[in-house]
């Protein structure tokens, strides 16, 4: 929510689809990845680590379509 909050749903929404960021919104893409995993960084150890499991969980289950 607080990504949401500070850069609006349709930009958090490019977190989702990294490959078709344009290089136009390449520099808000990296402040999106930078503000979400130190938001995650400020989470309970045991909260963080599942937020970490689901993203790389993610990252392999598209590297492997």
């Amino acid at each position: 929510q607080k990504l949401i909050d500070k850069y609006g749903v349709d930009n958090v929404r490019l977190l989702a689809s990294p490959g078709q960021v344009t290089p136009d919104r390449y520099a808000l893409f990296c402040q999106l990845s930078i503000a979400m995993f130190r938001t995650i960084a400020e989470l309970p150890q045991d909260q963080a680590g599942a937020a970490m499991s689901n993203i790389f969980g993610a990252i392999v289950k598209a590297a492997g379509k």
